[in-house]
């Protein structure tokens, strides 16, 4: 129940309690007003490095296109972080513009998340080059170009011919057909950027297993 969980983060808890948290409560009772009191509380309290280590164990929480848009705008730092990284596995066109919108407005390692967010979302690999155009037209690309592979194919693929696929056809296929409660498999995922060919031993391993799973 939310009282019971809003107690519980209130009151103050240890770094083993915290390690814990996604344990304590059942993943099917947290709803989104639970998400970002959980990220609100706790985020700030996660190491940069252990964030996406921490948050990945809600991944699997239903989220509407709705609600990732609220998650978005949300002013809270590690509320819009969370939303920018599962941009990634929940993809809607309509999440384009409202992460430009807010991309100005963004903490510096928000806005790397974002510019990394919207690479997935719209196919195109964008970095520092693309930032300080974007800054003088507040769009990156038309919203028409929302990227959407066919993740299907990625069955029939030998991994010899994975250098010819072009960025981010991969990262966005694995995101898109992963077990979300595969903790281990998201974690693979979320480290690796998949545009660096050939793939080693370990990296076709997470793709075999996500295709096996999917």
């Amino acid at each position: 129940p939310y009282l019971k969980l809003e107690n519980f983060l209130s009151s103050g808890i240890s770094r083993d309690q915290l390690n814990n948290l996604m344990y304590l409560f059942s993943l099917k009772e947290i709803n989104i007003k639970d998400l970002k009191l959980i990220l609100s509380k706790v985020g700030g309290q996660i190491r940069k490095d252990d964030f996406v280590e921490f948050i990945i164990h809600f991944y699997s929480i239903k989220l509407t296109k709705n609600e990732m848009i609220e998650l978005l705008r949300d002013e809270d730092e590690y509320v819009s972080r969370y939303a920018l990284y599962r941009c990634g596995y929940d993809r809607y066109p309509e999440l384009i513009p409202v992460i430009e919108k807010r991309l100005n407005n963004f903490s510096y390692y928000n806005r790397l998340v974002a510019i990394n967010s919207l690479s997935l979302l719209l196919g195109k690999k964008l970095g520092m080059d693309e930032w300080v155009n974007f800054k003088n037209r507040n769009f990156f690309l038309k919203n028409d170009s929302f990227y959407k592979p066919d993740c299907k194919k990625l069955k029939n693929i030998k991994f010899d011919t994975f250098k010819n696929l072009e960025f981010p056809y991969l990262a966005v296929c694995l995101r898109t057909m992963v077990n979300r409660e595969d903790l281990n498999l998201l974690k693979s995922i979320e480290s690796n950027s998949w545009d660096n060919f050939p793939l080693n031993s370990r990296e076709k391993n997470v793709v075999r297993m996500v295709i096996i799973d999917y």
